[in-house]
């Protein structure tokens, strides 16, 4: 089973977009794609996707996932096919975060009691959104990427 704790907590902490973060988050949502070479550039080890990755005329980039709602929600339809999601904007409190995201087991229908999986807060959407999908993977044990 893998374990996404780390993930979580580095989104949680963000306190906005990063590239850096992106790519965790590429490499916790594709786990099995992922090459680690040794000594390939300067004597630094160097990552690479299957595919493609960083060596000239395979450069890869992953997607703005803290920045973009589009590709946040992408990566999450693609993890949590036929899930439902529901996005709340406001704050009761200054301190409270700006957005909420919840996940639930399928999509919502009007008069159904939908069985949530996951929820998250940040003032980030995006984050709110990968954080839900991490906490939904962590909590019912995905062991793939399909």
């Amino acid at each position: 089973m893998t374990d996404y704790s780390d993930i979580i907590d580095r989104l949680e902490k963000a306190d906005g977009p990063s590239r850096e973060l992106d790519s965790r988050v590429w490499v916790a949502a594709n786990p099995d794609d992922l090459i680690i070479e040794n000594d390939q550039h300067h004597g630094q080890g160097t990552v690479q996707f299957s595919g493609g990755g960083f060596a000239r005329d395979r450069f890869k980039l992953c997607e703005m996932y803290t920045a973009s709602l589009d590709a946040a929600i992408a990566l999450t339809e693609k993890l949590l096919p036929e899930h439902g999601r529901m996005h709340s904007k406001g704050r009761l409190a200054i301190d409270e975060p700006l957005y909420g995201v919840k996940l639930y087991e399928h999509e919502l229908c009007v008069g159904e009691d939908p069985h949530e999986i996951a929820e998250a807060e940040h003032d980030s959407e995006p984050i709110a959104i990968l954080i839900a999908l991490f906490r939904a993977l962590q909590a019912h044990g995905r062991t793939d990427n399909q």
